[in-house]
């Protein structure tokens, strides 16, 4: 690493500001993740998807471990907890559809890292769980259609990671089969087929025949006019055609089977609609219901957090996708370097020193919105910066 870079003291920064969201969990003995400061505890999809850049990639195993023997421990009807209670005596949140697919990534990416073959070997039959859970149907009607797709929530739940909900009323549903969900389903089911591989052991034909009809399927309910993707489908039935960025994990995320033409439409929307330099905008700003500040009260606060705001921890996904479809050259990683200048201006110098905020606003954004310090935020940027290692790229000045 060049010591006397800028890019590469923003990055040992990174790291040193990651490590203040590892914390203790004394309930379960182990490690957890704090989803951000000042207000937010340990949840489950914030910790997985965070947990990939500040402990996965930076090659922190024991930690790594630790955070998922925590979750694993508290699976339930084949869910991992939304969230833990702030108080012992409350009941454990199993509210969210993704956090648990999430966990198979993260557990995907500690395996590829680490090679740590005891611990899956340790851990398959509760993937199988998960899997079988889900195929049965679990909590919140989720369950997989006929199609393959997984299908999930009912009036009055949230269950995607755009989950505000204001006086009992979920801001934006998503009642169905959501694309992002359905990209980690299919990557959820391929993984747990690599497992049983990598172990030598025999794969369920019903596991195999899902997948199949799965990928059969998707062309035909997913795929709009344009090329890119509904972001959710209730299939034969409504498609809900709003330009959001979870189309987008079907380029970021390990499994895939669109063409790269598909992959590039997609990308190329979410670019022009949504890309910003602080991260991706929830909702096409041609959208009815785009909102373009995130301010106010907590019904006006929550009823933009995802029909617009930006999200930096997006940025990952993004410029994974950018780098799978035109290369991760020396000329295109100095691109996302200086495309994160105003990111790394914010993490020095505005609303708190060496944090990176949970959102900004989806028009004009500058200023950070939400918690000063969010762990997916920064968990996002460290794992670009370590995947790639954008830490040898000079910034420009």
């Amino acid at each position: 690493m060049k010591s006397d870079s800028l890019n590469a003291r923003f990055y040992r920064d990174l790291l040193r500001s990651g490590r203040q969201f590892i914390v203790d969990r004394k309930s379960t003995n182990g490690k957890t993740i704090v989803a951000g400061y000042h207000w937010f505890a340990d949840w489950g999809r914030d910790t997985m998807i965070a947990m990939r850049g500040l402990t996965i990639s930076t090659g922190n195993q024991q930690t790594s471990r630790s955070i998922l023997e925590t979750f694993f421990q508290s699976i339930d009807q084949g869910m991992i907890p939304n969230r833990f209670p702030d108080h012992t005596d409350d009941k454990i949140e199993y509210n969210t559809i993704d956090a648990t697919l999430w966990l198979f990534v993260a557990t995907y990416e500690y395996y590829l890292k680490f090679e740590d073959a005891d611990f899956i070997t340790q851990k398959i039959l509760q993937l199988k769980n998960i899997i079988d859970c889900h195929i049965a149907g679990t909590r919140h009607q989720i369950h997989v259609t006929s199609e393959g797709f997984l299908f999930g929530g009912k009036d009055g739940t949230q269950l995607t990671w755009m989950d505000a909900k204001v006086d009992d009323i979920a801001v934006t549903p998503r009642i169905g089969c959501p694309v992002e969900i359905n990209a980690l389903w299919y990557n959820a089911l391929k993984i747990f087929v690599f497992f049983n591989r990598e172990l030598g052991l025999s794969i369920d034909a019903q596991h195999a025949e899902l997948i199949n009809r799965f990928e059969s399927n998707f062309e035909r309910f997913f795929i709009n006019d344009d090329g890119t993707l509904y972001d959710v489908v209730v299939p034969g039935i409504s498609v809900d055609k709003s330009l959001r960025p979870n189309q987008l994990f079907w380029l970021s995320l390990p499994f895939s089977f669109l063409s790269q033409e598909q992959e590039q439409k997609i990308f190329e929307a979410v670019k022009e609609k949504l890309y910003t330099p602080y991260g991706l905008r929830t909702l096409d700003p041609d959208h009815e219901k785009f909102e373009a500040t995130y301010q106010g009260g907590i019904w006006q606060r929550d009823h933009a957090y995802h029909q617009g705001t930006v999200w930096p921890f997006l940025l990952f996904d993004y410029f994974q996708a950018f780098f799978k479809l035109h290369g991760a050259d020396p000329a295109n990683k100095k691109q996302v370097v200086n495309e994160l200048a105003a990111l790394r201006t914010h993490f020095y110098s505005e609303q708190g020193i060496h944090c990176l905020s949970e959102v900004f606003d989806g028009q004009n954004p500058k200023a950070g919105k939400g918690c000063i310090h969010q762990a997916w935020s920064v968990g996002a940027i460290i794992k670009l910066y370590t995947d790639y290692q954008l830490y040898e790229i000079d910034a420009s000045p």
